[in-house]
């Protein structure tokens, strides 16, 4: 069972706050705003997410 925060926009998950990171699925659009995608796992056998890019994420995405 997950311990932190799933990140949805318009009903969709597109991430999650995983000790203190912020994770971003690696969706092909997400992977085009980022110059240098750094990839890490959000728990132990889980699969990649984009690393922490807020400066860039809040620009693309409106809360």
């Amino acid at each position: 069972m997950m311990g932190e925060f799933i990140i949805y926009y318009n009903g969709k998950i597109i991430g999650g706050i995983h000790d203190d990171r912020l994770l971003v699925k690696p969706v092909q659009s997400a992977i085009n705003y980022v110059p240098n995608v750094v990839y890490d796992l959000p728990y132990d056998r889980a699969k990649e997410m984009i690393l922490d890019y807020s400066r860039i994420l809040n620009e693309k995405i409106q809360l």
